[in-house]
């Protein structure tokens, strides 16, 4: 798995190369790891800015579908297939960070294996023969896992001194372990400050024996892991207040995270080397403008597609409202043609609308017209001209109308008597009907009695 270590250690170990000065080369590994993934924070920006947009139509189908949540999942799945959104495409990306940091810190820790490609076995003989044979010594660190570290804070002290004995048992060193990587002189110090240090909180516990100027290389050390502490806190608030919406609806989580990601910045600033810290400061300083520059680029981005969604909707009603239009004039005009991709459950259900009007049209054609008659009353227009005498006249029988109605009515009323006798008719007979079974009944017994008997 050493092969992970080879691009990072690559290029930590080129920029160190090119600026000469650890601290600054980290601060330049952050750029070049937020620039790798901006294509990636980019399009998770963009995505969860669109879901933000999308939370008070998220909230109406909770509302609408509340108590059935597996009808509010395919519908808040449908908006997103719609929108083009992916809920959790911003996930995966948002972690790549972490494994970075993890390679970053072997990096770190180890800088003859990781950084100058030593071996196991070569690191031991370096380690065990030539240090001793030298007679340099070295202040152990109090932090298991830093030996590494130790060690190239001793060979850069004492750089010339190494490579020397190293050139002159170059054939001795060969034929022990094999031929020796290139050895590079690493200085940690950045601003007056130990980058291969682990800072120490408990610092004002040896104060009183201090010197003046030793003081600053202790304060600043304890200081970085504050300052990250804070930044990492700041770049979370500025993130929730670029989009509340979002920050509302994480609700618990989103607090719980602006909480937890500040202290876990200032327990691996007290935990790791100082360098650590700094790379942690960089990513948080980068991270709070890379979060301005997106935010207000992603809003005049979406604030455009916003305003060509509307466009196109408005466009299509009107094209819609113009279909509608035409086929209504064509309706009117009898001159509608039957789409050939329509479906048959479809035309059939034309044909029986039509079939319905039409009926209904001649109904209509078939009542004669109602018209007034002199004495005010309501009466049909005869349609039969040829059945007129010389002695018709309309107005003959005054009340017309009300004699039709009360004609009407009595021939009502003797039906509902005919039918409420007939009811009483059935009734009786299946009294009548009743009162004989038991007769039957015995009658049936006596005859099976019988038929036993034989």
């Amino acid at each position: 798995m050493d092969f992970i270590y080879v691009p990072f250690s690559w290029l930590l170990m080129t920029l160190y190369s090119f600026v000469k000065n650890y601290g600054i080369a980290i601060i330049l590994f952050a750029l070049i790891v937020k620039l790798i993934l901006l294509p990636f924070s980019m399009k998770s920006k963009k995505s969860m800015m669109k879901s933000t947009r999308f939370q008070p139509r998220i909230k109406e189908l909770e509302k609408k579908y509340g108590d059935d949540k597996r009808k509010m999942n395919e519908e808040m799945a449908k908006l997103y297939k719609e929108e083009g959104i992916k809920p959790l495409s911003g996930c995966f990306w948002s972690l790549i960070p972490f494994p970075i940091l993890i390679i970053l810190y072997s990096c770190i820790r180890l800088p003859f294996t990781r950084l100058m490609r030593f071996t196991a076995e070569q690191w031991e003989y370096f380690k065990g023969t030539i240090f001793p044979a030298l007679g340099l010594g070295f202040e152990s660190t109090s932090r298991a896992g830093y030996e590494q570290i130790v060690y190239a804070n001793v060979l850069h002290n004492n750089y010339d001194a190494v490579t020397n004995y190293v050139s002159e048992h170059t054939q001795a060193i060969t034929d022990a372990v094999g031929k020796l990587p290139a050895l590079k002189d690493i200085d940690f110090s950045f601003l007056g400050l130990n980058l291969g240090e682990t800072p120490n909180w408990k610092f004002f516990l040896s104060m009183d024996s201090w010197a003046p100027k030793d003081a600053w290389p202790v304060v600043g050390l304890f200081l970085i892991p504050i300052v990250s502490a804070v930044l990492a806190w700041l770049s979370m608030k500025i993130s929730s207040k670029m989009s509340p919406t979002a920050d509302a609806a994480a609700g618990g989580t989103g607090k719980t995270m602006q909480l937890l990601m500040p202290i876990m910045s200032l327990w691996i600033g007290f935990v790791m080397p100082a360098c650590m810290g700094i790379y942690w400061i960089a990513g948080s300083v980068l991270s709070i403008i890379q979060e301005i520059i997106l935010t207000k680029h992603y809003t005049k981005v979406l604030n455009l597609e916003d305003a060509e969604k509307i466009a196109r909707q408005k466009e299509r009603e009107a094209e819609l409202e113009a279909k509608r239009a035409e086929t209504e004039k064509l309706r009117a005009e009898n001159a509608t043609k039957v789409n050939p991709n329509t479906s048959r459950r479809k035309l059939q259900k034309a044909d029986k609308q039509e079939s319905i009007q039409k009926a209904a049209d001649w109904a209509a054609a078939q009542q004669p017209e109602t018209v007034k008659t002199p004495r005010g009353g309501d009466s049909r227009v005869d349609d039969r001209p040829f059945a007129r005498g010389r002695a018709y006249v309309a107005s003959r029988y005054e009340g017309g109308s009300e004699a039709v109605e009360e004609a009407v009515s009595e021939a009502s009323a003797e039906a509902v008597e005919v039918v409420e006798g007939s009811f009483e008719l059935a009734d009786q007979a299946v009294e009548a009907a009743e009162e004989k079974l038991p007769e039957i009944a015995d009658a049936a017994e006596s005859g099976a009695d019988a038929g036993t008997g034989e």
